[in-house]
């Protein structure tokens, strides 16, 4: 299920584009982020609740900006190749008028993942500036059952059940497939379906909807409250929010992890308490819900992302410590080290605010301030709570320094799709009193981060890059645009995104794809553009931004040959578009645009259906075996394997099909340093990227706490595999523990005898026996020991 926002609002930005977009004064990021001193403790989420965002929301923002001279937005694709341009066909493209000038529109799909033909769509007037519900004067309900093909409005339904009044519905809450809840924070009450929209039951509610929340487990209990009130009262649901009771009083947050709720309440000392809830199915007379306390005194915000929930506390000495849970586990004080140098004078001091800026595959990407200035992106060992460094000033603002996004706290990481271990991420570079963003992309989860490489040629064939110069690209993120970097599940290895190259004298971002994961780029259009893709990469969509439009283009050769659609039967009409999508997963071939007729400001919604362009379903023999390390250097491994998905032939015409899968072989690789991580202790220093002890780190801090003496364990040669990492074990290599015994008390006269399975060793004043198994000494020892009697005796003194 996916949320979509469009904005028609004016928006004024402190945009950082064009040549701004790389590069801005060590001036101006301090007087950006001095206001970060209002509120320097923190763990960065949303203050009370999920944001819409959290839900799955995608905003999308029309900004004010100066049209182009032309009449229609040009599309410039690679000179050269001959394209096809497609007169107005209806059999490709149906374009729909709402009949509305709403600011703003709210879009889910509804339905199974790959049966989502129906759209439900908001339209609703919102202020930007104050950002409440109160703003929402008047709202409108509409629904398409054929991917957007046509549009009915439901909203006089939806009036009928209020017997009096209008409703002025505000967001979606989807339950699963078939429910959904749809809220009115002007009537305090909710609207819900159990049937995919066919039928609406209202209900009232003794508190206003600011905040809904449903159980990710079971889609049946729902939780919320209204986060406008000074001390909220959280109400608890067990039938989808038929019936409502309350519950907890001063209600700061909550969260689910698998059937368990957890509530942040605040308590009379200004700290906090989280109740963990696993018993929500009880009767509704109780009223009261008898919860578990999992941690006390926390200064600031709870949050769980994935396996994870994370804490603040404020110690002894004032400082500022995160409090880590995983699986459910007790909560341990999180182990985030100083950045070892402060060359640039930075003035590194205590850990003033921590970001989770991604929690997936088992490890924590986690930002760090510092100082007033920076961030630091640090990625965990073990369960969360061992951090190393991973990148330095990464780009990351929070609402308290940055007023242009309200709200809003981000870091400019993204996770590639389809693929684990490779993320790209945005950093600040410091030089001659300017700082630079540079793009930086890691294939082991941030083990190891590098430049993107720009191609040396554009889409026109003109060259980008000098032959002498090294040249590479800024792709943009939220700090640079508000058109993100697109990966998909469905289609692994594709990566689309608008940058510019670095130190030129370009301005406004061109289209730039990677087919290959990210190690190679082809500048595919020039301009600013709306893109997507479908039918799991066999179609790239691409509409112009910030000009008028009347055609859509498309290439089914990866950008190699881009083809033309007209999308208006009327040849002088022409609209700016707001937004593109596919349907959720990008394994579709159905594309929907939105936009409106300069100066009218209504909205139309057009389909475009380019199943029939795609040509006949694909052969085995039009299909080809890909793998991510095709193009690396090296072993070729990502996390220890080598995966072949089978992917179209670039220049073949056919059509994968929804139901196409990308089948996958896997092969395990041979361990690597690049396959492990320093271990808690370490830390690596020089180029040759070994890991050393830290000087406070003792060779018996590598012993596990409980260590009786003749056990048998492994002990760590200062490296531990990166989680997901599946690369075969070499034996010798430096990398794996090796098996020791645990230390033994010192003795002075003992005797040592064998019996063929066990070691005795018998200490002669006190008569103690201990026995040692023989196959974990044997595992320690050069010296193979079998039927041989020993009899010593040693003095220690």
């Amino acid at each position: 299920m996916r949320f979509l926002f469009l904005t028609l609002l004016p928006l004024i930005l402190l945009s950082l584009r064009g040549t701004r977009a790389s590069t801005f004064t060590e001036n101006e990021i301090i007087n950006i982020n001095n206001q970060q001193q209002k509120i320097q403790r923190r763990l960065h989420g949303h203050p009370i609740g999920k944001t819409e965002e959290d839900r799955g929301l995608i905003i999308i923002n029309k900004q004010i900006e100066e049209m182009h001279s032309d009449n229609v937005g040009k599309f410039k694709p690679k000179r050269a190749k001959r394209s096809v341009e497609i007169e107005f066909d209806p059999h490709l493209t149906h374009v729909v008028n709402l009949n509305s000038t709403f600011t703003q529109l709210v879009v889910h799909w509804m339905g199974n993942s790959d049966d989502s033909s129906s759209l439900f769509v908001i339209g609703r007037n919102y202020n930007s500036v104050t950002n409440t519900p109160e703003s929402i004067r008047y709202s409108e309900v509409y629904v398409s059952r054929d991917y957007g093909k046509s549009f009915l409005s439901i909203q006089d339904s939806l009036n009928k059940l209020m017997m009096k009044g209008e409703a002025k519905v505000y967001t979606f809450y989807p339950v699963n497939h078939n429910t959904m809840i749809l809220a009115d924070q002007i009537n305090n009450c909710i609207f819900i379906t159990f049937d995919g929209g066919q039928i609406f039951t209202m209900k009232k509610l003794p508190f206003k909807p600011t905040f809904l929340s449903v159980d990710p487990q079971i889609f049946r209990f729902v939780v919320g409250y209204n986060i406008q009130d000074a001390s909220p009262t959280l109400y608890i649901s067990n039938n989808n929010g038929l019936n409502w009771r309350p519950s907890f009083e001063h209600v700061m947050s909550t969260s689910w992890m698998g059937y368990s709720l957890f509530v942040q309440r605040k308590e009379p000392s200004g700290k906090s308490t989280i109740f963990k809830i696993t018993n929500l199915d009880i009767d509704q007379t109780i009223g009261y819900v008898r919860p578990e306390i999992v941690l006390e005194d926390v200064s600031d915000f709870f949050e769980i992302k994935g396996n994870f929930m994370f804490a603040t506390k404020l110690n002894n000495n004032g400082k500022l410590e995160l409090w880590v849970s995983h699986n459910s586990g007790p909560f341990r004080i999180a182990e985030v080290p100083m950045p070892n140098n402060d060359i640039e004078g930075k003035g590194y001091g205590f850990q003033r605010e921590y970001y989770v800026a991604d929690a997936s595959e088992g490890q924590v990407f986690l930002c760090v301030t510092h100082n007033q200035t920076s961030a630091n992106l640090y990625i965990s060992k073990y369960a969360g709570i061992s951090y190393t460094l991973s990148l330095n000033d990464i780009v990351y603002y929070s609402p308290h320094y940055s007023p242009w996004l309200p709200d809003e706290t981000f870091a400019d990481i993204h996770k590639v799709a389809g693929i684990n271990g490779v993320y790209i991420a945005s950093v600040v570079q410091h030089t001659s009193g300017k700082s630079d963003i540079h793009s930086l992309i890691t294939y082991d989860k941030g083990g190891e981060w590098q430049n993107i490489p720009a191609p040396r040629y554009g889409s026109d064939g003109q060259s980008l890059c000098k032959l002498n110069n090294e040249c590479f690209l800024l792709l943009s993120q939220k700090v640079q645009e508000d058109i993100l970097i697109l990966s998909s599940n469905s289609a692994p290895g594709f990566i689309l995104a608008m940058g510019i190259i670095i130190n030129t004298k370009k301005i406004e971002p061109d289209l730039y794809l990677s087919t290959d994961a990210g190690n190679t780029w082809r500048e595919i259009a020039k301009q600013s553009h709306f893109y997507s893709f479908g039918d799991h990469g066999g179609i790239i969509i691409a509409v112009p931004k910030g000009r008028k439009t009347d055609s859509v283009y498309y290439s089914y050769d990866m950008g190699d040959t881009w083809h033309k659609i007209r999308l208006f039967p009327e040849s002088d009409k022409a609209l700016e578009m707001y937004g593109l999508l596919s349907r959720p997963g990008e394994a579709s071939s159905v594309f929907t645009l939105f936009g409106s007729q300069i100066g009218l400001e209504q909205w139309e919604v057009i389909q475009i259906n380019t199943t029939s362009l795609l040509g006949p379903p694909c052969k085995e023999s039009q299909y080809k075996k890909w793998s991510p390390s095709d193009e690396r250097e090296g072993t070729g491994c990502i996390l220890g394997r080598n995966i072949a998905y089978l992917r179209r032939k670039s220049k073949e015409h056919c059509y994968n099909g929804e139901n196409y899968d990308n089948a996958m072989e896997t092969r395990n690789c041979s361990c690597t340093r690049g396959d492990f991580e320093c271990d808690v202790g370490y830390d690596e220093s020089g180029h040759n990227r070994k890991c050393h002890r830290l000087p406070d780190h003792t060779k018996e801090d590598d012993y596990p706490i409980h260590c009786p003496e003749g056990t048998g364990v492994n002990i760590t040669q200062g490296y531990r595999r990166v989680e997901g990492d599946t690369c075969l074990e070499v034996r010798g290599s430096g990398y794996l523990p090796i098996r020791s015994l645990c230390p033994a008390r010192e003795e002075n006269y003992f005797l040592l005898y064998n019996d063929g399975q066990f070691l005795h060793r018998l200490t002669l004043i006190i008569q103690m026996r201990i026995y040692i198994n023989l196959q974990d000494l044997l595992e320690t020892l050069p010296l193979i020991i079998k039927q041989i009697l020993y009899f010593g005796l040693l003095n220690y003194q």
